[in-house]
């Protein structure tokens, strides 16, 4: 299971001009499987939630980067899709995965999805550069299952990085 923001906040820690380019060229993906997963789909109608994974909020306090890297990401990706030119509805971050009594970074996307007053959502689940079965179940069934109690008209997940054969391209120039 590889976490982008780890990976990020590793990559970004070298200051490399290198591993810069690295990072766009991952964002660029990213931004690039927004707008195919769109399809033909307003995205002004739409809200666009990147989900994370949660971690509880004591390692956050205990001064882990964690969330303060995802924030910053999630800037990143707003200027990207500004600049090219796609306006969503709305664009927030929301977590998942949370487990057990303690307090979790929030909003969890159960709470954020019956709130929506759009019912039009798109979810990318940006801290994940590879799908895996947890995520997968997650987004795609566990939370569509809330999508669909919550009448929405329109529910989609973006696949991870990996489903795409720009990924592949992008981690063989990465190894060369």
């Amino acid at each position: 299971m590889a976490n982008c923001c780890t990976s990020c906040r590793l990559l970004a820690s070298t200051a490399s001009l290198a591993l810069l380019k690295i990072l766009v060229l991952l964002n660029d993906i990213i931004i690039a499987d927004i707008i195919k997963s769109l399809g033909d789909t307003n995205a002004r109608q739409i809200d666009l939630i990147f989900s994370a994974h949660s971690l509880p909020q004591k390692v956050i306090d205990k001064g882990d980067l964690y969330e303060r890297h995802l924030k910053d990401h999630l800037e990143i990706l707003k200027s990207k899709l500004s600049i090219a030119k796609l306006e969503f509805n709305s664009i927030s971050l929301a977590y998942q995965s949370r487990l057990g009594p303690v307090k979790w970074l929030g909003p969890n996307l159960s709470e954020v999805l019956p709130n929506l007053p759009s019912k039009k959502a798109l979810i990318y689940p940006i801290s994940f550069c590879i799908d895996n079965s947890e995520t997968d179940f997650e987004l795609a069934v566990e939370y569509k299952h809330i999508a669909n109690e919550s009448k929405f008209e329109f529910y989609k997940v973006v696949k991870a990085p990996n489903d795409s054969d720009e990924f592949a391209q992008f981690i063989a120039k990465s190894v060369i």
